[in-house]
């Protein structure tokens, strides 16, 4: 499947990820404003366990996350399922979505009365224009 997609771009189909490493020194010169700081915004962590990306993690693992993401509202670990959660599980990625952005917009959340983080796009909104 994935094979066949790239093979329609030809020489170009990595392009777009090859270039990001090509340019993972500038990359680090713009980002560095932003070493050490936190996510500060209410999110939602969704990983497979055969991600390899989750053992470079380090110590602490998952439970490392509330330190640098203090409005994580939930850590979900999809077993079986590798570093493109999205394509491997469309439909529990999308439950857990859901269920994050219906929390957003509850009154037990500590965000409840702070502006929205895109003014056009609440939540809630996003929700009903989903129409599911």
């Amino acid at each position: 499947m994935y094979a066949e997609d790239f093979a329609l771009h030809g020489e170009q189909a990595f392009t777009g990820a090859f270039n990001w490493y090509r340019n993972i020194e500038r990359n680090n010169e713009l980002l560095a404003p932003f070493r050490g700081r936190g996510i500060d915004v209410p999110a939602l962590y969704l990983v497979g366990d055969r991600d390899m990306v989750t053992s470079l993690s380090g110590p602490g693992g998952l439970a490392s996350l509330t330190a640098l993401v203090p409005g994580l509202h939930d850590a979900v670990v999809l077993p079986g399922c590798g570093h493109w959660t999205q394509q491997e599980r469309p439909g529990e990625v999308n439950a857990a979505l859901l269920e994050f952005l219906a929390g957003i917009d509850g009154h037990a959340n500590p965000w409840h009365d702070a502006e929205p983080l895109c003014r056009h796009h609440s939540a809630k909104h996003i929700l009903d224009s989903l129409n599911i």
